[in-house]
């Protein structure tokens, strides 16, 4: 039972019957005024629920994007990581390229020679 529920369930007799003795009027209003609060506590209740709810959702929300930003972050380091290796490995290549180039060049050279040679031989 909620505290609410408690409220009613123990003081809605006492206070009506303090009322009716202290009120120079007769009790029917009260008892109405009585209901009204009563439904205005309640009220109260559902809309502090409510904001309790959203209070919750935001938090969430705000942790979500707290988690977000670390894997933004994280991601963008690992990202910066692969460019620099991706780099270094283009540096690579073109020294392989320019290696092989010249290997190539010997390569003819030595044909050019064994060729030479093979017609001087003859």
């Amino acid at each position: 039972m909620n505290q609410l529920q408690e409220i009613k369930k123990k003081h809605f007799t006492v206070v009506t019957e303090y009322l009716e003795r202290n009120t120079p009027f007769d009790g029917n209003g009260i008892k109405e005024d009585w209901f009204f609060l009563i439904e205005q506590a309640e009220l109260a209740e559902k809309q502090r629920a409510i904001i309790e709810e959203h209070q919750r959702q935001q938090d969430i929300a705000v942790n979500q994007f707290r988690q977000a930003q670390e894997e933004i972050q994280r991601l963008t380091k690992e990202n910066e990581e692969l460019e620099l290796k991706v780099e270094g490995q283009e540096e690579e290549i073109r020294d392989l390229e320019f290696e092989n180039s010249n290997l190539e060049d010997e390569v003819e050279e030595l044909e050019d020679k064994v060729e030479a040679l093979e017609g001087a031989a003859e």
